[in-house]
């Protein structure tokens, strides 16, 4: 719009021109007031849902300390079991069934769930 064609703005301070549009930002003051309630809106709609991110977080972690506790119960109980193994003799039939079930095998996977387990509560950005 050329310069001689755009309606001035009054010297009372008055920042809406004839048409309601304001001179600066050539939005309408409807448009103006939209923009302002949907910024609004949307701060309130982000906070719920950082709120709702933060919550869904501390669900998955408290899930993930009650995995490490029943892994670390299984480790332990694995162990009991090959120290138990151990007790009779070279050969014995208990102990061969024992040493049948590749108990070092569930063992090494378990300890490898658990480290995992610990570095994603240690560092829950970094996995």
């Amino acid at each position: 719009m050329p310069e001689a064609q755009m309606p001035r703005t009054p010297a009372l301070g008055i920042s809406v021109n004839k048409v309601g549009v304001h001179p600066r930002l050539r939005i309408s003051a409807s448009a103006r007031n939209a923009l302002r309630a949907y910024n609004k809106s949307s701060v309130g709609d982000r906070e719920v849902a950082v709120e709702r991110e933060r919550q869904e977080a501390i669900v998955r972690q408290e899930a993930m300390v009650d995995d490490l506790r029943k892994a670390e119960l299984v480790r332990d109980r694995l162990e009991s079991l090959q120290q138990s193994a151990r007790v009779y003799p070279e050969g014995h039939y208990i102990r061969v069934l024992v040493e049948g079930l590749h108990l070092d095998e569930a063992l090494r996977a378990v300890e490898e769930d658990i480290r995992t387990l610990r570095e994603s509560l240690l560092y829950p950005r970094g996995t």
